[in-house]
């Protein structure tokens, strides 16, 4: 009897949006989504996931003024939305 084998290796390509304080930390959010949204795109057990490309669609930097009772103390705070297209490679186990 020939074995055959179940593991599976595809390229999925997907696009993440996330904001955040910082540029790195939508970054890092779009990186955290990441594992899930592979998750549902695959069907079967994940092995190994491996991004070969990363693409910068789209920068959104959100810059405004926060004061306390609109009056006191006014601070700037900054919001960056980014969208990113990911090339990742998956390694999966189908049953």
């Amino acid at each position: 009897m020939e074995k055959k084998s179940s593991l599976i290796e595809t390229e999925v390509k997907i696009t993440l949006s996330a904001t955040g304080k910082s540029k790195d930390d939508a970054v890092g959010k779009i990186f955290a989504n990441l594992k899930k949204e592979i998750y549902k795109e695959v069907p079967g057990i994940v092995i190994q996931m491996e991004p070969k490309d990363v693409f910068i669609d789209k920068v959104d930097e959100k810059i405004y003024t926060e004061k306390f009772l609109f009056l006191f103390m006014p601070r700037e705070k900054k919001e960056v939305t980014l969208t990113a297209s990911l090339v990742v490679n998956v390694k999966y186990i189908k049953y």
